[in-house]
């Protein structure tokens, strides 16, 4: 994959989300975006285990010429992102690759409710609907009811927490998408990952399915929704990390691909000029949460 950033700094660095086992399949298996493909996510930029000196190197070669590492570290709800769109492709369907890179302070204590990660890395808007699935409705589906919504917090490095989320969006007026996220969400000595994927056991299900419908207006101005078609997939990670200094920063990384069937926008890239404003109302939105 072009424009995806491979960085090892440091010697016997140790993987602080081996302990993950849906990071381990995003990384190692990859993410189904066609019958025909699937695609690997790069490893964390920043590992555990890296010193001062080191986490400052990975710094500067996340920002490279766009603008001092003093500026990319700094505390202040605007600070500037790095954003990145690997080019990556697929046969029967397009496939979209999405990078970024930025810097929030505060508490990893306060990242680890399984909700604060979860509303940065899933759909929301005024027509979006998420819901996460409780123990019972779980269970009917023969998955375990401890990963039904608790609002858990993983206070202790080892702690792990899974959840099951569905999410009905419209996309760019265009499509409605509706799919079921798998969210594992894990804690280390000096970082969280929460990884997620696009839950095939739901592709054929009555009220949480992977699919999506064109959405088409007519001349009197009256949307209808296509035959529905089957959803291939979506999955990413996001990490974020205790840097050394300065004093309260966490670096956060987010890699993520992403099936975008030719018949949404005629091949079109559309979405990839929409994502630099969401994601800065998210990353400003995260960090105001963070200093509440």
């Amino acid at each position: 994959m072009n424009g995806i950033l491979w960085l090892m700094v440091g010697l016997a660095v140790s993987n602080p989300s081996a302990a993950n086992p849906l990071f381990e399949e995003l990384v190692k298996q990859g993410v189904s975006t066609s019958a025909e493909s699937r695609l690997q996510l790069p490893l964390p930029t920043l590992a555990d285990g890296v010193d001062s000196a080191g986490q400052q190197a990975v710094l500067a070669k996340i920002v490279g010429d766009r603008y001092p590492v003093d500026e990319f570290v700094r505390d202040s709800v605007v600070t500037p992102f790095v954003l990145k769109f690997p080019e990556i492709g697929g046969a029967a369907a397009a496939a979209r690759g999405v990078e970024v890179w930025f810097v929030v302070y505060g508490d990893l204590n306060d990242l680890s409710k399984d909700d604060v990660l979860k509303e940065f890395t899933t759909a929301r808007g005024r027509e979006t609907t998420l819901h996460v699935l409780t123990g019972a409705e779980l269970q009917s589906r023969n998955l375990p009811a401890a990963n039904g919504d608790t609002g858990k917090m993983l206070m202790k490095p080892g702690e792990l927490a899974e959840r099951f989320v569905h999410t009905t969006a419209p996309i760019l007026e265009k499509v409605e998408l509706r799919q079921t996220l798998r969210c594992v969400l894990s804690r280390g000595e000096e970082s969280i990952v929460i990884a997620t994927i696009v839950d095939h056991r739901f592709d054929g299900d009555q009220d949480f399915p992977n699919q999506y419908q064109r959405l088409i207006r007519n001349d009197n101005g009256e949307t209808t929704k296509g035959p529905v078609q089957l959803y291939s997939g979506a999955g990413g990670y996001l990490k974020a990390t205790r840097l050394a200094k300065p004093a309260g920063a966490i670096l956060v990384e987010y890699h993520a691909v992403y099936s975008e069937p030719r018949d949404w926008f005629n091949g079109a890239n559309l979405l990839q000029s929409k994502l630099p404003i969401l994601l800065q109302s998210r990353i400003r939105e995260l960090r105001r949460d963070l200093r509440k």
